[in-house]
Order: C-alpha cells, then sequence, then structure tokens
C-alpha cells in the first residue's frame, strides 16, 4: 500500500535541482537549470513520470525502476538525467516511512473510510513516497500515488490521503 519509490523520488528531485515547476511540485526556488535549457518541460517531465507510475504500477513491490531508461526525448536531457540518476542511487537518504503501530492504525482508519465494494475490480493503488518540501499527493496514473510529507501526517490524515487517492483511482480509470 505505502511504499518508497525511488525512482519517482528522483523525478521530483531532478525537477527541484533544475528549478522547474510543475503542479503540484511547484513550492521550491524557480530558476532556469540546465535540464530545462537543453528541453525539460513541465509537459516532457509530466509524461516522464506517468511513464514511470506505469512501470511501477505494473512491477512487483520493490522492483528496480531505471527512471532515466524511461525518459524518451530529446535525448539530450537523458544524458544529462544519467549521471545524476547515478549520484541519486549513491546518495545516502532518508526514507520517509511511519512507524508499525501507524501502519495498522492507517490500515483500520482506511477500511472505514471506503466502501469496500466500491473498490471492486480495481488493482491496488500504490501510495509511493517521494521527498518534497511540502505535503503533496499526486496521481500520475489510477494506480500509483506520489505523496510526501507522510512524516508530517498523522494517522488519520493519512488515511484520508489514501482515501482520497481511491476516490481518484476510482474517477480516473471510470473515465479510461
Amino acid at each position: 500500500m505505502v511504499q518508497y519509490e525511488l525512482a519517482l523520488d528522483f523525478a521530483v528531485n531532478a525537477i527541484v535541482e533544475d528549478g522547474l515547476h510543475v503542479s503540484p511540485f511547484d513550492r521550491h526556488a524557480s530558476r532556469q537549470g540546465m535540464l530545462q535549457s537543453i528541453g525539460l518541460t513541465a509537459d516532457l517531465w509530466t509524461a516522464w513520470v506517468q511513464e514511470i507510475a506505469t512501470r511501477v504500477g505494473n512491477a512487483p513491490t520493490g522492483s528496480y525502476v531505471d527512471a532515466v531508461a524511461l525518459w524518451s526525448e530529446p535525448l539530450d536531457v537523458a544524458d544529462y538525467l544519467r549521471p545524476l540518476w547515478h549520484r541519486f542511487l549513491e546518495k545516502p537518504r532518508l526514507v520517509p516511512e511511519y512507524s508499525a503501530v501507524s501502519r495498522r492504525e492507517v490500515a483500520r482508519l482506511v477500511r472505514r473510510i471506503l466502501d469496500p465494494s466500491s473498490s471492486l475490480g480495481l488493482p491496488p493503488l500504490r501510495m509511493c513516497l517521494v521527498h518534497y518540501i511540502r505535503q503533496v499527493l499526486y496521481m500520475p496514473s489510477p494506480d500509483v500515488a506520489a505523496l510526501s510529507g507522510i512524516d508530517r501526517l498523522s494517522a488519520g490524515q493519512l488515511a484520508e490521503r489514501v482515501g482520497f487517492a481511491a476516490e481518484q483511482q476510482r474517477a480516473m480509470r471510470a473515465h479510461k
């Protein structure tokens, strides 16, 4: 249900470091970075993140997803991203998490929020943790949600976000 996702975290980190604003990741310092100067745009980043999310959603939990391999065009951006990805992989990081006690509490609260029959036939929803300077819930695909600021959420607030993401999943799947 809730897991840290390296590839999505890297994609968010790339726009933060470069200064590109893509809603809802638009509260970091804005500047014209190298990625933008060689062709990264908000639309291209969104398409890339959607591709990453699709791969994450279809892979077994905990699988390695190479974020840069999923970049399409322009190729100069992929060439620039590759060494950034390798440095990102080598860098120690604090993985956002919440306690086992909170996990049980969140599961209990989510069951109370969601109508069990409403999720029948839907694939599991993956809540992927990423780092960002404020709390964000972003759904790049119907089955994957990127969530930041988990360390600042109570069990009830996290359950509300999971419930909201599940509602978004249903709405996105209904419009496919």
